[in-house]
């Protein structure tokens, strides 16, 4: 059963971490909170499995061969992209089966809204936007307060029911709605781009909630949408969202 996390850090140290949920992914390896080594992976993924020679050379570099002493491996488990997201999960699963690791199952907003408070270390409320198509885009609203952040509420939004928050920092990327990012400024928000890292997704891990605790069956992804594929092939069969 997935259980909230509260006071693991320690626990699950070192920790493996995975952040792919955009085109720039990256692993690192946390011995501790202020000690953490990050790889970032190339970008030809599309020919082999940069991902796992990755994590290989992380572990590697740090000491930590083959995952001996390695007790947990946190993921960045989406919204994002659809390839990248399945990706990082297929990666989690394996190593967490293979060495009877645990899973920290960390909200890519999460991520997103750690690696832009580096940027913007005096905020305390943010908005994470992402995952955009159209008129519709995934929001999440979180709370910065010492040296943890939490997540309050996420989901999908449309840029006509979207509601700046006055003081905030809005984190996105170029492909939110130009009425959506009027709004944001309008309302005097700070604007951050939108570059999660592995290095971020570990901190997530140690500081910040909600982050879940999971075997490999129970890990499963955040979607903002239905994977366009899935909704390819519903039409072909003349199937809806519900069937």
């Amino acid at each position: 059963m997935a259980e909230s996390r509260q006071s693991q850090s320690s626990a699950t140290l070192p920790m493996v971490a995975i952040e792919y949920t955009q085109r720039r992914g990256s692993v690192a390896l946390a011995r501790s909170a202020d000690d953490i080594t990050e790889v970032v992976c190339e970008t030809n993924w599309h020919d082999r499995d940069v991902l796992m020679e990755s994590i290989v050379r992380v572990c590697e570099q740090s000491g930590y061969g083959n995952l001996r002493g390695i007790r947990s491996v946190a993921v960045s488990a989406g919204p994002g992209a659809f390839t990248g997201t399945r990706m990082s999960l297929a990666a989690a699963k394996g190593l967490a089966f293979g060495a009877g690791l645990p899973i920290m199952a960390v909200p890519s907003v999460l991520v997103a809204a750690r690696s832009a408070l580096r940027g913007h270390p005096a905020a305390r409320r943010i908005q994470v936007a992402c995952c955009a198509k159209g008129d519709s885009f995934w929001l999440a609203e979180l709370v910065s307060e010492d040296a943890s952040i939490e997540l309050v509420s996420q989901g999908a939004c449309t840029a006509s029911d979207y509601r700046p928050c006055p003081g905030a920092v809005l984190v996105g990327d170029e492909h939110l709605p130009p009425a959506m990012i009027a709004a944001a400024v309008g309302a005097g928000m700070s604007r951050a781009a939108l570059g999660p890292d592995a290095c971020a997704c570990a901190l997530s891990a140690i500081h910040d909630r909600p982050v879940q605790v999971v075997g490999p069956g129970e890990l499963a992804a955040i979607y903002p949408r239905e994977p366009e594929a899935v909704s390819l092939w519903r039409q072909r069969q003349g199937l809806h969202a519900s069937s």
